[in-house]
């Protein structure tokens, strides 16, 4: 799978992923999946890709976990409660929305 531009060849988003961070030159992505062979087990994924790469449009893997869908839960009580202390409502409420796609809504 490889970063899509656009017609200005500006990056856009992966379909079914979080962009995480972006500077110009790199792009930072996390997705979470559904495990099928493993009922109750999501795959997090956190992948990036360098404009000045031998392949820069490739997506490298950063990092993985399989976790269960109690562990995503407590992952969005602990980033609710930390943009709280950060930014207040909408924060929270942003994360909330975040965390309706949890269980794979929308993904691919």
């Amino acid at each position: 799978m490889s970063a899509q531009t656009s017609p200005t060849g500006t990056s856009v988003a992966l379909p079914g992923a979080c962009l995480l961070a972006q500077t110009g030159v790199y792009e930072e992505y996390l997705s979470i999946r559904p495990i099928p062979a493993l009922p109750g087990s999501h795959d997090l994924l956190v992948r990036s890709r360098l404009d000045s790469a031998r392949d820069p449009d490739a997506l490298h893997t950063r990092y993985r976990a399989g976790i269960s869908l109690e562990a995503l839960s407590r992952l969005h009580t602990f980033l609710g409660e930390y943009l709280a202390s950060q930014g207040g409502r909408d924060a929270v409420t942003a994360v909330v929305a975040v965390g309706a796609r949890a269980d794979g809504e929308g993904q691919s």
